[in-house]
């Protein structure tokens, strides 16, 4: 590739730019506030299975509690945060 000068500037540039840096700080900003509003169960599911990626099995044996506890706080957890950004949005 090296032989090929000027291949690197051919490259799409992939940087977000001004904006959309910008927009991705206050989602993420948006986002944690509503995360702080939360209970500390429903937060802590959805951060291990939204951002930590784990499977309910994983959550389950992470934090000592049944599987089907799991579903029910992420359900929960979920549905809450949905209102808390909404209610932002609207």
């Amino acid at each position: 590739m090296d032989a090929h000068e000027g291949w690197k500037e051919s490259l799409p540039d992939t940087d977000a730019g001004p904006a959309e840096k910008t927009e991705r700080r206050e989602n993420k900003e948006e986002l944690a506030e509503a995360l702080a509003h939360l209970s500390e169960d429903a937060r802590t599911v959805l951060i291990l299975r939204e951002i930590e990626g784990m499977d309910y099995s994983e959550i389950s044996e992470t934090l000592g509690i049944p599987k089907g506890t799991v579903r029910s706080r992420l359900a929960r957890a979920r549905e809450a945060l949905r209102k808390i950004l909404e209610a932002r949005v609207g």
